[in-house]
């Protein structure tokens, strides 16, 4: 399957690939494990299609889109869990769980009309103010004890703005104001000025006064940690805050532990109910992938396919699912089972041999995710298995040259293969020497038709003629040769192509690759010298380097030379020597 790899992540790719438009995370991670993991369970499959079928229909538009709605809301909730068990949960994990619930809820509602889970639950928190003060924070009406608490300290800004007018009256002359602040688990504390009075005098007090620190200088630099706006402030600690202290003094603190405990009850009921959540998320995360489905069938014209239990590849004008998107796409029929099951396709080179092989794999495998097939009609059997050799995948992590990974390829499909698997070979001999390549792959194919009832699904392309045009491979009612149509002038190697890419029976007689090689624009001369070397090869003639006919002119006269040459007499030799050496000089330059 790893060659079928990179054309699976285009039909997976999140959001932007052709069969993956969920609307959820969970979504698409899920359908990513669809694919790592294609079904072989006919009616697990069956539900599927039958699923697809149901979004699918017109009378279901309503349902699908208010599905989609409230399923792109679902989260992951599984590591929000996990970090409730360790009470490492979160502002943002509450947000995010209270969203998935709602989700979930509406989603159940939206397909049974009844309910699941108590959502007030969540209906205590309020998230506005969790995101304001980014910590967990109750709504009103929940705790009376906490609302009064919340009030409190509401008001305390008004408090201390009283008693702050009443403490600037009972200061020196010459302090202008003051400034009371609040600190949790310090208490209330008065701010002046520093005037120069106090910078005259060394350790300077206030009388009826309380310093909180002797030191100013060192309490600033403490204190410009966090408040900036306390700089060159004195800070003083009055009597007269005393009452506050004990009154108002951890009312922060207070109001943060209840909110906590409220928050550890909340914990433990969601996480009582943590396996039904789990499920219901999995369920809705398997419907997000079957809307997905839904949906590509209708925009691509996709099929439900029959599967059945025989063992059969049926498939009417089948097309490739990534490349009808791009442009014209021409559909083939895919027939494989009794009494054939070996094909071996021979056409022109870039006729579409390869995309016939890849769109047969794809096909089948879409069938067994669940998912509608681009086809006209389609009968597919079970495959359990699919050996692919239709491209080479090398690495510097692999210390084995391409063709040792093509036979490793195909040793392990003739090892594992069954009935029920699909063998995909692509121009598999190709690296090495033609003789030997076309003897393996004679081999490969008589070795899988011997077999009998037994031989698997086969499709073979291929560039080596000689397995039609001779008894390489011995006729078999479960063989068949065919080929793609081209339109071309055989006699002329300059004729452009003209592809059809229409499958029949029969075989092809060249792989056009000089008129190919003219259409994508090499230099004629290029053209020449490669047909002058074919038709060398194919006469059985040694190849012979290319000269130039004036030079073959030079060679002539050289040979009509010596021809004439009396051997007898020495300056007629020497003579003739000259006139090679000029010559050939000539040809040299």
């Amino acid at each position: 399957m790893r060659s079928l790899g990179g054309l699976l992540r285009y039909l997976e790719k999140n959001r932007i690939g052709v069969l993956n438009k969920c609307k959820s995370a969970v979504g698409s991670r899920m359908l990513r494990e669809w694919f790592k993991h294609p079904l072989s369970d006919i009616n697990t499959i069956k539900m599927r299609h039958k699923a697809v079928e149901y979004f699918c229909r017109p009378s279901s538009f309503e349902i699908v889109q208010a599905m989609q709605n409230s399923i792109k809301n679902m989260k992951n909730i599984a590591p929000i869990m996990k970090r409730m068990l360790q009470a490492q949960c979160n502002h943002s994990d509450w947000k995010t769980l209270h969203k998935t619930i709602i989700a979930c809820v509406s989603s159940y509602d939206i397909l049974s009309h009844s309910d699941f889970f108590d959502v007030q639950i969540l209906a205590q928190v309020d998230f506005e103010e969790t995101d304001i003060n980014q910590r967990f924070t109750m709504k009103f009406g929940i705790d009376e004890e906490l609302d009064e608490k919340k009030r409190i300290y509401g008001s305390l800004s008004v408090l201390m703005l009283d008693v702050c007018r009443q403490e600037c009256q009972t200061l020196p002359s010459f302090i202008q104001g003051c400034n009371v602040v609040y600190f949790p688990q310090i208490g209330f504390l008065t701010s002046i000025e520093e005037t120069e009075n106090m910078k005259a005098t060394k350790d300077y007090t206030i009388p009826s006064k309380e310093y909180l620190v002797c030191t100013s200088h060192l309490y600033f630099t403490c204190i410009l940690i966090s408040f900036d706006f306390l700089y060159q402030k004195l800070i003083l600690r009055l009597f007269i805050w005393t009452n506050l202290d004990r009154k108002y003094g951890d009312l922060k603190c207070i109001i943060n532990d209840m909110e906590m405990r409220h928050m550890h009850n909340l914990q433990n009921k969601i996480l009582e109910s943590s396996s039904l959540l789990m499920n219901i998320i999995s369920c809705f995360a398997e419907i997000d992938c079957l809307l997905s489905f839904a949906y590509s069938a209708r925009v691509n014209n996709y099929v439900k396919p029959v599967m059945v239990k025989d063992n059969i590849i049926s498939i009417k004008n089948g097309r490739h699912p990534l490349l009808e998107l791009r442009d014209t796409f021409v559909p083939n029929d895919v027939t494989s089972g009794s009494p054939h099951k070996i094909l071996i396709i021979t056409a022109a080179n870039a006729s579409g041999k390869s995309v016939y092989l890849k769109q047969v794999g794809l096909i089948i495998f879409m069938a067994q995710i669940g998912s509608f097939v681009p086809a006209e009609s389609a009968t597919l059997g079970i495959i359990t298995e699919i050996f692919t050799r239709l491209c080479t995948v090398e690495s510097i992590a692999i210390p084995m040259s391409s063709f040792l990974i093509d036979l490793n390829n195909v040793a392990l499909a003739l090892k594992s293969s069954t009935p029920r698997s699909l063998i995909l070979l692509d121009e598999f001999g190709q690296g090495t020497q033609e003789a030997d390549g076309a003897a393996l792959l004679a081999a490969t194919i008589k070795s899988l038709d011997d077999r009998g009832d037994n031989c698997p699904h086969l499709i073979v392309s291929t560039h080596f003629h000689i397995l039609t045009h001779s008894k390489v491979i011995e006729p078999s009612n479960r063989i068949k040769f065919m080929t793609l149509a081209i339109m071309v002038d055989e006699n002329d190697h300059n004729s452009p192509l003209t592809y059809l890419h229409e499958l029949k029976d029969g075989y092809a007689d060249c792989s056009y690759a000089l008129n190919l090689a003219k259409m994508v624009g090499l230099p004629q001369m290029m053209i020449d010298r490669a047909l002058q070397i074919w038709e060398y090869k194919k006469q059985g003639l040694p190849i012979m380097p290319d000269v130039p006919e004036s030079d073959k002119q030079k060679y002539v006269q050289i040979f009509d030379k010596f021809l004439e040459l009396n051997v007898q007499d020495d300056e007629e030799i020497m003579s003739f020597i000259e006139f090679v050496k000029s010559l050939t000089f000539e040809i040299d330059m």
